[in-house]
């Protein structure tokens, strides 16, 4: 049995196209998940990122508050209360910027929880550290920073 020209042609270019189109199709498959594995890990890192700036933030300001509380107690501090004050103050406004920062980023539940800590820390202080106010300063940014961490763990899974 002999095969027509047109038939053998016909056969012949069939198999290129539908190669092609395989190739074509099984490229363009692989790119759209490449891009969306780069797409998903780089939101992944710019969340971690960004908690991992509002902890910094967060253990900064129960360091301040922590070593506010010792000087008050008669502990000798480690610089004087003033410049402890202005630290206090550059890191609520570390903590604001941060929260602000990153509120699209992070789990609502985290600026939620910030906007707790934040109301807390205005509440108990009016705007500047007091030696009454520095307990419940220091539970507020301790119960935050517990918080915030839990979120930070059930949100990057």
């Amino acid at each position: 049995m002999q095969l027509d020209p047109l038939v053998l042609i016909l056969i012949v270019v069939g198999t290129v196209a539908a190669s092609a189109l395989s190739a074509v199709v099984a490229a363009r498959l692989t790119l759209r998940l490449a891009a969306t594995q780069f797409t998903s890990e780089r939101w992944w890192e710019r969340k971690a990122d960004a908690y991992s700036a509002l902890v910094h933030s967060l253990h900064a300001m129960r360091g301040y508050v922590q070593t506010l509380q010792d000087l008050h107690a008669g502990t000798p501090g480690p610089m004087a209360e003033e410049h402890l004050k202005v630290q206090w103050r550059h890191g609520r406004e570390e903590l604001a910027r941060a929260a602000a920062q990153h509120a699209f980023v992070i789990h609502t539940d985290a600026a939620t929880e910030l906007d707790r800590v934040a109301g807390a820390l205005r509440f108990a202080t009016n705007g500047r550290p007091h030696p009454e106010s520095l307990p419940a300063e220091a539970a507020a940014i301790e119960t935050g920073l517990v918080r915030i961490r839990e979120i930070a763990a059930r949100d990057l899974r």
